[in-house]
């Protein structure tokens, strides 16, 4: 199933062209965390030196108490070298303590000293942004986003699934996990049945592992780089999907696939047919053997004709698929570079 969350992100993540890559090494910076707690001359005395009690064990560097004045909860970044002071301004507000991004109640020392952690582990930058897709910023995800974007210039039709897999991972300039299902499936002889070259890494990575019954997931832990994971699909609430959604006219993408021709396919097997139009129109063709297989669907045993004058390609390919039992669609989706091709499924797969 195509991964909801990362589908609603598609907008943000066709910025990436706009914005700088992910820089990794901002992992490395050693950060001091200070506390400045304020609150009205209202405020109790004890109230404060309550929460200066409870301040002092939350793993802060500094932690300090100012009567007035009162301000607004606030966090700044000072860099030193490769020290970074990261300075959080809070404020007691009755019974609870606003900083930037969370309110604690004095009894909460747990969640205080995570909320430390947190910044001392990824800087206010990441801790305060609003988490998109995989559990990542919009910046990771954009970083993500163009280090998948770079496209495949080897042929990898009938090629080892495990080394097309290898390749594209060392392509990708990212650590990968496996478990253990992941791994027997890879090890396997299976080859791709497709030519990805000149596919983006991302795309052709989701779409090489699909047919394995794997997906791929992005994963990141706290004060680490993004690795990619790669799951059994029944274990992955989402994943990278095989393309994104188009946003515009079709015609926009590929003219060529809009180009009239007069067709004449009698008696051809459906995957031959599909190969003839490819080979016109110079669109990547991917498959989802997946729900082909579970449709019943063979491309090589199901005939097709179709003969018309002054048709455009992609009609023609509609009309051929519609001759498939179960009946088959075609959807044009993106790679990662913005690059164009057509996704060919069963016409009712949940995606």
């Amino acid at each position: 199933m195509m991964c909801h969350a990362a589908k609603r992100s598609v907008l943000l993540l066709t910025l990436a062209a706009c914005l700088p890559a992910l820089d990794q090494s901002s992992f490395a910076q050693t950060r001091i965390i200070e506390i400045e707690v304020s609150a009205d001359q209202r405020a109790e005395l004890h109230t404060q030196q309550r929460w200066m009690e409870a301040l002092s064990e939350i793993g802060a560097d500094r932690v300090r108490s100012r009567t007035n004045p009162v301000g607004r909860p606030d966090v700044k970044e000072y860099s030193s070298g490769k020290t970074v002071v990261v300075k959080v301004k809070g404020v007691i507000d009755g019974n609870q303590l606003i900083v930037p991004g969370r309110r604690f109640f004095i009894g909460d020392q747990a969640g205080m000293r995570d909320y430390v952690q947190q910044l001392r582990d990824d800087g206010s930058k990441v801790t305060l942004a609003e988490k998109k897709a995989f559990g990542l910023t919009s910046e990771q995800l954009v970083g993500l986003y163009q280090r998948l974007s770079q496209p495949i210039e080897t042929s990898t039709l009938k090629q080892p699934a495990s080394e097309v897999l290898k390749l594209l991972l060392a392509q990708s300039g990212m650590e990968a996990t496996w478990d253990e299902s992941a791994r027997q499936a890879v090890e396997g002889d299976n080859v791709v049945s497709e030519e990805l070259q000149g596919v983006s890494t991302g795309t052709a990575l989701a779409a090489v592992l699909r047919p394995l019954g794997l997906v791929m997931v992005p994963q990141r832990k706290q004060g680490g780089a993004t690795k990619l994971h790669l799951v059994d699909s029944r274990a992955a609430d989402e994943h990278w999907p095989v393309g994104w959604p188009t946003d515009k006219p079709l015609t926009a993408y590929q003219p060529k696939l809009f180009d009239r021709q007069n067709i004449a396919i009698r008696d051809y097997q459906l995957d031959q047919a599909l190969a003839a139009i490819q080979r016109r129109v110079a669109v990547p063709f991917l498959f989802d053997q997946n729900s082909l297989a579970r449709a019943g669907i063979e491309l090589d045993k199901t005939e097709v004709t179709l003969v018309r004058e002054n048709l455009a390609y992609m009609v023609a390919i509609q009309k051929l698929l519609s001759q498939s039992r179960p009946r088959m669609r075609a959807e044009m989706r993106l790679d990662e570079a913005g690059k164009p091709f057509l996704w060919f499924s069963t016409a009712f797969v949940q995606r």
